[in-house]
């Protein structure tokens, strides 16, 4: 627990922020061991939700806050979570990669509630299976009304 929470810090303290150009968001930057891969050659996107790329090392880095224990539900089966949550491999953790909460993407990256479909819909950049009028806010995980 005292490892995780020193690594935690620790990764937190050395960690600059980045801004993403095209999303004018601050995307934190990371280590490769904190990312979920490079970002897309492409178009600079990443594979699952609650990551966003930080283009000056092109990393997927979390956009969840993964350094609060309330925020997370556990170990990742399979490196699988449940909806809602996204798996994040924290440095430190004796069961990672851990389920870190979706909801915990800022503010600034999360589909207004208002917009949400009802009830959640959970949906990925590798899964959009949002309902007619929806699309897939990825970073947050969930469908918001066009």
């Amino acid at each position: 627990m005292n490892t995780l929470l020193l690594s935690l810090l620790f990764v937190s303290s050395v960690s600059a922020a980045v801004v993403n150009p095209l999303r004018l968001v601050k995307v934190p930057t990371c280590t490769e061991e904190v990312s979920d891969g490079l970002c897309s050659n492409k178009d600079n996107s990443c594979k699952s939700s609650g990551y966003m790329c930080d283009t000056t090392t092109n990393f997927c880095c979390p956009m969840v806050d993964y350094s609060d224990e309330k925020n997370i539900a556990g170990p990742a089966l399979s490196g699988k979570c449940q909806d809602g949550y996204v798996a994040v491999p924290i440095v430190g953790s004796d069961s990672s990669p851990e389920c870190v909460n979706l909801a915990t993407v800022p503010k600034d990256v999360q589909c207004p509630v208002e917009r949400q479909a009802a009830p959640v819909e959970y949906c990925s950049p590798s899964m959009t299976t949002c309902a007619a009028g929806y699309s897939c806010y990825s970073v947050a995980g969930v469908c918001c009304k066009d």
